[in-house]
């Protein structure tokens, strides 16, 4: 492992964590403003729809994910939001963490 390996990835994983909580946040903001189609209550849509609509949201995550992955792997943009991700030599809990504005944090 290379000295310093798990404090720079400790500190990237901080720093996207904090990004992705103000996202949240701003997430929930929009909720309670009414600004989302998000609605708790179940018995407004048919039975089969809960399960079909978490299927869609995830092959819909995942094919976002793999694109938006292989995009980052482009030469202009690997140096600026994905180098980071591969400079961990010995995988660590913290290195699966990228850099902090990449789109594929979590």
């Amino acid at each position: 492992m290379r000295a310093g390996q798990v404090r720079r990835e400790i500190v990237y994983s901080l720093r996207a964590v904090a990004i992705f909580a103000l996202y949240g946040l701003g997430l929930l903001a929009a909720y309670r403003a009414g600004w989302t189609a998000l609605d708790p209550d179940l018995s407004a849509w048919p039975w089969w729809w809960p399960a079909v609509s978490f299927l869609a949201a995830i092959l819909l995550h995942d094919t976002w994910f793999y694109w938006i992955h292989r995009a980052m792997h482009l030469k202009g943009i690997f140096p600026l939001m994905h180098a980071q991700h591969h400079r961990s030599v010995t995988p660590t809990p913290w290195s699966i963490r990228n850099h902090p504005a990449s789109p594929t944090v979590f």
